[in-house]
């Protein structure tokens, strides 16, 4: 999952070779974009969906997913940006 390449990123990212940092901004840009697709996926069919309370504890699982990697995003950029002094 998304979620877990992000974490792997980040466990690495402070450790990971000067050389290889590049590539983990590679993999955050991936895994987030894998994210943000599925995201949009989900939310799409939720609005066909006939059992609203299904539709909104989904809807709200979905929220908190969203805050959680868009905070893993950040922090892994924050390493890369310190390592690389490139904005990730």
């Amino acid at each position: 999952s998304s979620q877990r390449v992000l974490g792997l990123c980040e466990r690495v990212a402070s450790e990971a070779r000067p050389s290889t940092v590049a590539d983990l901004g590679v993999a955050i840009a991936l895994a987030g974009a894998a994210f943000d697709g599925a995201t949009l996926t989900v939310r799409v069919n939720l609005k066909g969906l006939d059992d609203p309370v299904y539709a909104a504890r989904t809807a709200g699982t979905l929220d908190r997913l969203t805050g959680e990697i868009t905070a893993l995003r950040h922090r892994v950029a924050q390493v890369i940006s310190g390592r690389t002094g490139i904005l990730a």
